[in-house]
């Protein structure tokens, strides 16, 4: 990752001033060197978990019942890639290459929740997860939302936390729709519990 002029940044003195006025950190010339460190680790492991979740997410949608079911995985699919363009645009702003970052960086060097090292084999196991890692991911990005100083990365999940809210909703009310999938739930709990809470709780991410 490439770095800005350490003097084009502020002192950590002039950020606390800042943010004591409760005022928006909105570009990189208002960061300190330990802050932009700081939001380029935490954007990278955001956009490495979106973009990982895709290929994940897809490995079990063609297990899908229907057209219309593939569809909605594939729309799912696509809003998670959505989510990452994002955070890699953000980080892009803040002097990281990108290209290098996405294209060419070994495989174990991406920065992601073990949960998704745990392979999705069947329809049931994508809509059990999604309903799992879409309230994880609520949580963890709502307190973001709430409490970041970073304002292009505020205003960025605006929408995003709207967009999971209803995700939420719609994943769970598919749970409980189905026997099938009730059962299939205590299977796919003991596999993911574990995951999940490291994932939740920040334990657990690739290459910290």
């Amino acid at each position: 990752m490439t770095s800005p002029p350490v003097e084009a940044l502020q002192s950590e003195e002039a950020l606390l001033g800042r943010i004591r006025k409760q005022q928006l950190v909105e570009s990189i010339e208002h960061m300190s060197p330990i802050y932009v460190e700081g939001m380029k680790r935490i954007l990278t492991v955001s956009a490495d978990t979106e973009l990982i979740s895709a290929p994940a997410y897809y490995h079990a949608a063609v297990h899908a019942p229907s057209l219309n079911a593939f569809g909605s995985a594939i729309a799912i699919i696509q809003d998670e890639l959505g989510h990452a363009h994002i955070a890699y645009r953000l980080l892009r702003d803040l002097g990281v290459d990108t290209e290098q970052l996405i294209f060419e960086r070994e495989p174990r060097d991406f920065k992601y929740p073990y949960a998704f090292d745990v392979p999705l084999e069947s329809w049931v196991e994508l809509l059990v997860a999604n309903a799992f890692y879409d309230r994880m991911g609520y949580v963890l990005l709502s307190d973001i939302y709430k409490n970041t100083t970073f304002g292009p990365w505020k205003r960025a999940l605006v929408k995003w936390t709207r967009k999971r809210r209803s995700t939420c909703v719609t994943a769970n009310r598919a749970c409980a729709s189905s026997t099938r999938i009730r059962v299939g739930m205590k299977h796919c709990r003991r596999r993911w519990i574990g995951c999940s809470y490291s994932a939740s709780s920040g334990v657990g991410c690739q290459t910290p």
